[in-house]
């Protein structure tokens, strides 16, 4: 599973951040993740607000109080922040 989301593939959802595209390739369909640049906005919100010390519930108000929510529409609590923070598909080089 790491391996697949070093090379920017998806395992089963798709995480925040990223949508799937599908694109026709001869006799097969490919996938890639394309970046959905709202969604990509919250995880550098996360990202810049866990690097000056905030804690994750800190993190989680902050977005549910600002109107943000999850990829299925919940509010974010601790345990979906640290879920993105310790995803590799949100590693420091990917959005």
């Amino acid at each position: 599973m790491k391996q697949r989301a070093k090379t920017g593939r998806h395992n089963e959802k798709v995480p925040l951040g990223y949508k799937v595209v599908y694109t026709p390739n001869n006799s097969s369909v490919d996938s890639s993740l394309v970046i959905v640049p709202n969604e990509a906005l919250v995880i550098q919100k996360i990202y810049q607000r866990y690097a000056t010390g905030r804690g994750l519930k800190s993190i989680a108000n902050e977005l549910n109080h600002s109107g943000f929510v999850s990829k299925q529409g919940n509010a974010f609590s601790t345990s979906a922040i640290k879920a993105i923070l310790t995803n590799p598909m949100h590693g420091e080089n990917s959005l």
